[in-house]
């Protein structure tokens, strides 16, 4: 609504002239614009006052830890793998590496490692376990937030924690376990004849191989199908059980697979009953 037409509705109502109605609606026009700019001074004032308090606060933020690796991995020589532990934190929290309760010290990384040199966060010395002396091949990423292992070893196996700190706390991350898997392929035999008397109960026993994790066994039959369980055989793990062995057990075969589910290979080996009969 203009000016003028506030003048001609104000001078119909008050009788007015219109030269004095149009002075009356300008000031009235003019004394809403001021009362509209008071309310948005006062806005921006507010504004600014909360910007200013919050750039002075003192934001203390002590460390937690948000990621890390798995608690336990089974590893195998010559693996390479990495180990994470990520903080969070105000100022910025320092890691550092722990193996067996000794800190991994940074003269046994292959590379320069790049830490947050933030002069608010505490001194490394004032925090650190004894340190741990090996030959591993250790190297580190993103402030430590990662550890590589490269070509391992027996000796690399082991509990892994992670250190972080800042000026308003320490924390210790849960136990990160690398145990080293292995497996035994070797045979003795590539037969094994078991001697069963006549009518009596009779066993297979597969022979147990050196392996970490333990070994998975699977029986079957020269044509490849499963040895299952019935009223006389029973299949229990690494063994087969015959009852009432009869002179037909002895020409069966029976195939002995042992795997392990880290490295995906099997021994085989071939068993057979051979049926004594007394008089």
């Amino acid at each position: 609504m203009t000016i003028t037409t506030i003048a001609k509705e104000t001078s119909k109502k008050m009788k007015a002239p219109p030269t004095t109605t149009m002075m009356m609606a300008t000031m009235m026009v003019m004394m809403a614009m001021m009362k509209r700019q008071r309310i948005m001074m006062t806005t921006i004032l507010i504004v600014i006052s909360i910007i200013s308090s919050a750039s002075t606060l003192d934001v203390r933020l002590p460390p937690s830890i948000v990621s890390q690796s798995l608690s336990h991995q089974y590893i195998y020589k010559r693996m390479n793998l990495n180990l994470t532990c990520i903080p969070v934190g105000y100022p910025s929290p320092r890691v550092q590496w722990i193996k067996d309760d000794k800190t991994i010290p940074e003269s046994n990384y292959n590379n320069t490692n790049t830490t947050n040199n933030n002069n608010n966060n505490t001194d490394n010395n004032n925090h650190q376990p004894k340190q741990h002396r090996s030959s591993h091949h250790f190297s580190t990423l993103n402030n430590s937030t990662v550890l590589q292992i490269s070509s391992a070893t027996s000796d690399t196996a082991g509990t892994y924690r992670c250190m972080v700190w800042n000026n308003y706390g320490k924390l210790i991350s849960p136990p990160m376990v690398l145990e080293m898997a292995y497996f035994d392929r070797t045979d003795d035999d590539p037969k094994s004849v078991v001697e069963c008397i006549f009518g009596n109960h009779c066993k297979l026993r597969c022979i147990s191989k050196k392996s970490n994790p333990a070994p998975i066994y699977k029986w079957q039959f020269l044509d490849n199908s499963d040895v299952v369980s019935n009223d006389r055989i029973v299949v229990n793990y690494d063994t087969i059980h015959v009852s009432n062995a009869i002179r037909s057990d002895a020409d069966v075969i029976y195939v002995c697979y042992v795997m392990n589910a880290v490295f995906d290979q099997y021994s085989r080996k071939e068993y057979q009953f051979r049926i004594v009969e007394c008089w």
